[in-house]
């Protein structure tokens, strides 16, 4: 009888581990099955984390350039200042006969130009940024909730994020600026603008 017992525990403890082994298979074997999805999502994840960083990267690189194309602008308005003082100019046709005056001008309307070019750049990584960090946070819910939301919604999601990283991907790369395209700021606009700091 003692045979039979441990004979019958025997059986019950390898049954239980094959059971456990069973459910353990199963479990792997389901969310093997549900994995492409999450994965591809966690992929997307990884890129929105690269892209953003990137983003991130460019946007300090263009500000450095603004605060050095801010010092020179100061500079050259510093410089008229000092030259219309000196030599009693009232008028911008007056100064247009100073080549100096007219050269730093024709300078700051360029230089302004950039200037502007570039904050809208800060701008177009900032919303880069939010944008990429909102389909990150939906895109970590989703994978959380993967069991109850549609693959239709999954896929949605991801074309999303896959159409927003392609949007912003050259961009995150190097600072990109289409020189034809800048168009200086008139030398009378200029004019106006330092003599209204005066």
């Amino acid at each position: 009888m003692l045979q039979v017992l441990v004979k019958n525990r025997t059986a019950m403890v390898i049954g239980f581990f094959m059971l456990n082994w069973l459910i353990l298979l199963f479990a792997t074997a389901s969310s093997a099955l549900a994995n492409p999805k999450a994965d591809d999502l966690k992929q997307k994840m990884a890129d929105m984390n690269l892209i953003q960083q990137q983003l991130l990267d460019r946007s300090n690189q263009t500000a450095e350039l603004l605060k050095r194309l801010s010092e020179q602008q100061k500079e050259l308005i510093s410089e008229i200042h000092i030259i219309v003082k000196s030599e009693k100019i009232k008028t911008l046709k007056q100064a247009e006969k100073i080549e100096r005056i007219q050269y730093n001008l024709e300078l700051l309307g360029m230089l302004k130009a950039y200037t502007n070019v570039l904050e809208s750049k800060i701008l177009f990584y900032q919303s880069g940024r939010d944008r990429l960090s909102y389909l990150h946070q939906q895109a970590k819910d989703d994978i959380k909730l993967m069991s109850a939301i549609s693959d239709l919604q999954v896929d949605a999601l991801t074309t999303q994020v896959s159409l927003l990283i392609n949007r912003y991907i050259d961009e995150a790369h190097v600072i990109k600026i289409d020189l034809e395209k800048i168009v200086p700021i008139a030398r009378k606009r200029m004019w106006n603008s330092i003599v209204r700091r005066r």
